[in-house]
């Protein structure tokens, strides 16, 4: 009954006629009271209100109003009642996380462009700040049944964000007081979270950046959320799919991270490079050639690589400062540059290596890899593309491996012929696009950049409608500010990883 009120706080007007009117925060208030009076006299009522926590949760199908305010209030519970917060957390996560793959699954039968109308939909939304959840019956009853989709999954987009916005104000509030025992508490359950429930879960698009947003608090939660997804890539213990969508996740928060140091991106290169000169050399001497089944961790780690040397290939040119090179540093330097350690020599010997992991990665990182690596001196490898293009991988490639990543991917990307035997362009931390929760994550991005000095290509439909859109480019830039100039980057961004990133 109690926990029922956390759903629909009884209406203040439920009174006698007598009886003082009580604001509905007090109402609040006493709801609390009276669970916590029920958990002092009783040591097992933690034991039972767990359970019925977790089974008077909304339905993913209603209100965004209602999802908030039942976790508040469990969230509430959790700072009193100790002995379940654990529980309380993780079925928080495990609710939001349905939500997000859900929407993410929906996404995929609309236009390509559905994604930016139903952001920009939900954003309006969120400025007229409309409070009310009910709507005529005769409005949502006229509707036509692609309109009600439409609604129920802007909707669900706005459910989504409040969700989100929810849990970074919570948390921050934690992170905020400076208690060095309650931060590692607080971020230990997000690993555990993190670890069981976030990384297992396909096509999670937003709710993992609660770890990049707090990771980046200070070095030391930087590198333990690296640590915890370079466990969880090189544990042999793991099943394979989960090695390797820690790789991804390894890589894009690398990558990513705007608070990442240098040294840190150095480290984990390292230790992705050591990873796979290790895999190359026990697994070579047997290779007949490129087989996504036999050596998928080994081309996640390529890729891992590749895609992290995009975006942080500064951090790994030595120069005699220490310093990151820049823009004129490239532009007038002379002669090949110095690279760290031997990432250079690694990689080079990778690529041309029997395992031709070139041909595995996602076709729109290598392309891009390859224009930087040529432009910045690192290697060449145009050639070895042309040859990849007469090398077939047959369907028997496949076998045995489309029960795992391979087949989860087919079904919700719908590759076709070879693209089946191909390593998903999937990196987790693509930007973030939900308007009132990305707020928190301001500053905290690297979006990408051209090398100085590269040609930026552009896609022959830009060139044929650069003369029409140019009016409504230059005003959206405008209003867009930083984001508007990204228009080239975009595709990498938003997980296709096209070559122009």
């Amino acid at each position: 009954m109690l926990v029922t009120m956390f759903l629909s706080p009884p209406s203040p007007r439920a009174r006698h006629q007598d009886d003082p009117p009580v604001q509905r925060a007090r109402l609040q208030v006493r709801i609390h009271d009276c669970l916590k009076s029920i958990l002092r006299q009783n040591s097992m009522a933690s034991a039972y209100l767990a359970p019925i926590l977790i089974a008077t949760f909304p339905f993913s199908s209603d209100t965004a109003k209602a999802h908030v305010h039942y976790i508040k209030n469990i969230l509430q519970v959790a700072e009193y009642c100790l002995e379940i917060k654990g529980e309380i957390m993780s079925v928080i996560t495990d609710k939001l996380v349905k939500i997000d793959v859900q929407i993410q699954v929906d996404m995929e039968e609309l236009e390509d462009d559905m994604e930016e109308r139903l952001v920009g939909e939900a954003i309006n939304d969120a400025e007229d700040d409309d409070d009310s959840d009910n709507e005529s019956v005769s409005s949502e009853e006229s509707l036509e049944p692609e309109e009600r989709r439409l609604k129920d999954l802007r909707d669900s987009v706005t459910k989504l964000d409040d969700i989100m916005d929810l849990l970074f104000t919570h948390y921050d509030s934690v992170f905020a007081k400076g208690d060095r025992f309650d931060i590692d508490e607080l971020f230990e359950s997000l690993l555990i979270q993190f670890a069981n429930i976030i990384l297992p879960t396909y096509r999670s698009r937003h709710t993992q950046f609660l770890l990049f947003h707090f990771s980046q608090i200070s070095p030391d939660l930087t590198e333990r959320f690296a640590g915890c997804c370079s466990h969880l890539a090189f544990d042999h213990r793991q099943h394979h799919i989960v090695r390797v969508t820690a790789a991804a996740y390894l890589a894009s928060f690398i990558a990513r991270g705007a608070h990442v140091s240098g040294s840190v991106v150095r480290d984990v290169f390292d230790l992705l490079c050591h990873h796979l000169e290790s895999l190359r050399a026990s697994q070579e001497p047997s290779c007949k050639g490129p087989d996504l089944r036999r050596y998928g961790t080994y081309y996640a780690i390529s890729q891992a690589l590749l895609y992290t040397f995009c975006f942080r290939w500064r951090d790994l040119i030595v120069t005699p400062t220490g310093a990151p090179p820049t823009d004129e540093d490239i532009i007038y330097h002379e002669g090949d540059f110095k690279w760290h350690t031997n990432v250079q020599e690694t990689l080079r010997r990778n690529i041309f290596s029997k395992l031709n992991p070139l041909k595995i990665v996602a076709p729109t990182i290598v392309s891009q890899f390859a224009r930087m690596a040529h432009h910045l001196r690192f290697v060449y490898v145009y050639p070895l593309m042309e040859t990849n293009k007469r090398v077939r991988l047959a369907r028997s490639l496949a076998s045995g491996y489309l029960n795992g990543l391979g087949g989860r991917e087919t079904a919700l990307s719908q590759k076709k012929g070879e693209e089946t035997f191909l390593l998903d362009a999937y990196f987790p931390f693509d930007p973030y696009v939900l308007p009132r929760s990305k707020r928190w994550l301001q500053g905290e991005y690297v979006q990408w950049k051209p090398v100085p000095g590269m040609p930026v290509e552009r896609d022959e439909d830009d060139d044929d409608d650069e003369e029409e859109d140019s009016e409504d480019e230059d005003s959206e830039s405008e209003e867009d500010g930083e984001d508007g100039a990204l228009a080239v980057g975009d595709d990498l961004d938003d997980g296709s990883t096209e070559a122009s990133l």
